[in-house]
């Protein structure tokens, strides 16, 4: 009977220390710094999370214009060959030739953790780059189609995109991204 006393009497210790003024001072920070961390690391990214098994994700014309207008810290980039590219592009990509991207993309794409847009003339083209890209390490790679998409969305009638901003043609420059990025 004494022992079940001492038993008793230890947890009851223990609860009123933890509850304590002094205890309270010391664990409150602490649970809501744990708290705090938790949350922004569930906020850190916008994306959502990726369930098809790709290292990349596939994205819409709708759905890349939608997270480009909160990003700030993105590429976009034209795996087409430069004769393409020179003819019309979007604003703001740099062209990386499905060829040489394992070659080039370290020094074109310094920052793994910079986000990756990657379009080309078709849907395999820019999906055999991202997965390229993905396994030399960049972390943050999505397929937004193609550049007929992207032309496609600009002059349907159905599509809410704005894509005029962002398409780039050699006889009538557009900026893209204007309202976007700085």
């Amino acid at each position: 009977m004494q022992e079940s006393m001492k038993k008793k009497s230890l947890w009851k210790s223990f609860w009123e220390a933890m509850f304590s003024k002094r205890m309270f001072y010391i664990t409150g920070p602490c649970i809501a710094a744990t708290v705090i961390a938790a949350a922004v690391a569930g906020i850190q990214s916008y994306r959502p999370a990726r369930g098809s098994g790709r290292a990349f994700e596939q994205l819409t014309v709708e759905e890349a214009l939608q997270y480009m207008s909160y990003e700030q810290n993105f590429v976009i980039v034209d795996v087409r060959d430069p004769e393409e590219y020179e003819a019309a592009h979007l604003d703001k990509a740099v062209n990386l030739p499905y060829d040489r991207v394992v070659r080039d993309a370290e020094t074109q794409l310094p920052d793994i953790e910079e986000t990756i847009y990657v379009y080309g003339e078709d849907e395999e083209q820019p999906q055999a780059a991202a997965q390229k890209l993905s396994d030399m390490g960049f972390t943050s790679v999505a397929v937004i189609g193609s550049y007929s998409d992207w032309v496609e969305a600009m002059y349907s009638e159905s599509s809410e995109a704005d894509t005029e901003s962002f398409l780039v043609e050699e006889l009538e420059p557009k900026p893209i991204l204007n309202n976007l990025v700085e």
